[in-house]
């Protein structure tokens, strides 16, 4: 896995450089540096990170995110729920 591929997967599972540092207990700049390409991306790293961003794709797509009421029909309803009180 290249520096840009890895990064590509972070983009994909939304989650930031400092973010992975930490939950894997691993210094951030250590991280920055196989992003940026000047270390290697350890194997198993690199299958963890691709399988955890294929996993929550597939999540995503078998439970997608609800669609919320847009702000004006929230103030309308909190104005209804005013007026009958």
């Amino acid at each position: 896995m290249t520096g840009g591929q890895f990064r590509e997967v972070l983009e994909r599972i939304r989650w930031s450089q400092a973010l992975i540092a930490a939950e894997l207990g691993e210094d951030p700049a250590r991280i920055r540096r196989m992003v940026a390409g000047r270390l290697p991306i350890p194997e198993k790293l690199a299958k963890w990170s691709r399988a955890l961003a294929d996993d929550l794709e597939a999540a995503r797509l078998r439970n997608p995110p609800p669609a919320l009421p847009s702000a004006s029909v929230e103030r309308r309803n909190q104005t209804a729920l005013s007026e009958a009180a």
